[in-house]
């Protein structure tokens, strides 16, 4: 991707990193000059809008660069690769909805990259089963590939606590995020 390429030469550069996030969503909106006469704004409004707003925010916590909702991923078609990040229900929403973060062109996404992805969503989907003795050992992969990645961390994290302390019966795996 871009911001990962821009990135690794500023490194090299001795120049500072461009550390953004972006939040994906899509359906219908508003967009248009909104407002009073007196007082008009461009901008747009709706859920959809909300939810993308939303998961720009959520990028900082799982330390990804781009955060996509899956009905995103699903617009976007098979051209691209996929990693399905996590479950979660964003402030002020109680539905959850899939968040994913895109990897690039499908046959241009290093291997490794690729490994990643695959390690953490095998961790993540036994984690969704409450499996968290085997998400820990899906999660080896990811854990030899990326041991600083934040997504990873989190979700190992939460796969110990789980262990030591099961969660409710009534829980779900979803992530309520309470922050913008």
């Amino acid at each position: 991707m871009f911001l990962k390429e821009f990135n690794e030469r500023c490194e090299v550069d001795g120049k500072p990193l461009l550390v953004t996030g972006l939040g994906l969503s899509s359906g219908t909106a508003m967009v248009g000059n909104m407002g009073a006469p007196a007082r008009l704004n461009y901008t747009a409004v709706g859920d959809i809008v909300n939810l993308a707003s939303r998961l720009e925010g959520t990028t900082k916590l799982f330390g990804t660069g781009i955060l996509c909702a899956e009905a995103t991923r699903q617009e976007a078609g098979d051209e691209f690769e996929w990693r399905l990040v996590d479950l979660v229900a964003v402030k002020g929403k109680t539905l959850p909805v899939k968040i994913y973060e895109p990897l690039g062109v499908r046959g241009s996404v290093p291997q490794a990259d690729l490994d990643f992805a695959r390690s953490y969503e095998a961790g993540f989907e036994r984690y969704l089963k409450r499996e968290f003795a085997d998400a820990l050992k899906a999660l080896d992969g990811a854990r030899r590939l990326r041991p600083e990645d934040l997504s990873y961390l989190r979700l190992e994290g939460l796969c110990k606590e789980y262990l030591d302390d099961p969660p409710p019966a009534e829980w779900d795996g979803v992530e309520r995020l309470k922050t913008k």
